[in-house]
C-alpha cells in the first residue's frame, strides 16, 4: 500500500468517525449545527455525532473551532481523546510541554487527561477541525 493510499484510507477513516470535544461546559452541551462563542474570537460548533464502533469509545462528535486573527483559547483539560486536523490557517498549540505550530492540513491527538490551549498569531482565520473519541 502507498503512503497517499495509507493516507487517503486514514483520512477516510477518520471523517467516518469524526469528533472534536474541548472541554467547556457550554461547549460539551451544545446542540449539533449550534455555534457557541467559547472565547474573545472563538467559536466551537458541533457538526455531528453519532455511535462509535471503536473498542473503548461508545460515541464519536465532529466539531469545528473557528479562531479570528489574534484570538486565544485558554489551556483546558481534555476529558476525551481528540484527533485535532488543521482546515485553514495555522495556530500555535500549547499541550503543557511548549508551543508547537500547526500549518494548514496538520494532524494532531489530544490524550484524555492532557490539557491544550491554542492561538491564533496569523491574519487570517483558523479553523480547527475535532473528532473526539468518547467513552
Amino acid at each position: 500500500m502507498t503512503d497517499l493510499t495509507k493516507r487517503k484510507t486514514l483520512m477516510t477513516g477518520l471523517g467516518a468517525i469524526s469528533a472534536w470535544v474541548v472541554c467547556s461546559p457550554t461547549a460539551a452541551i451544545a446542540a449539533v449545527g449550534e455555534q457557541t462563542k467559547v472565547g474573545d474570537g472563538v467559536t466551537l460548533k458541533t457538526l455531528g455525532e453519532g455511535k462509535s464502533m471503536i473498542p473503548g469509545y461508545s460515541k464519536v462528535q465532529l466539531r469545528e473551532m473557528t479562531f479570528q486573527p489574534g484570538a486565544v483559547f485558554e489551556m483546558h483539560p481534555m476529558t476525551n481523546a481528540m484527533i485535532c486536523h488543521m482546515r485553514e490557517g495555522e495556530l500555535r498549540v500549547d499541550q503543557g510541554a511548549g508551543e508547537f505550530l500547526v500549518k494548514k492540513d496538520t494532524i494532531w491527538t489530544c490524550m484524555a487527561g492532557g490539557k491544550e490551549g491554542a492561538k491564533n498569531t496569523g491574519k487570517t482565520v483558523a479553523i480547527m477541525s475535532i473528532s473526539d473519541l468518547m467513552t
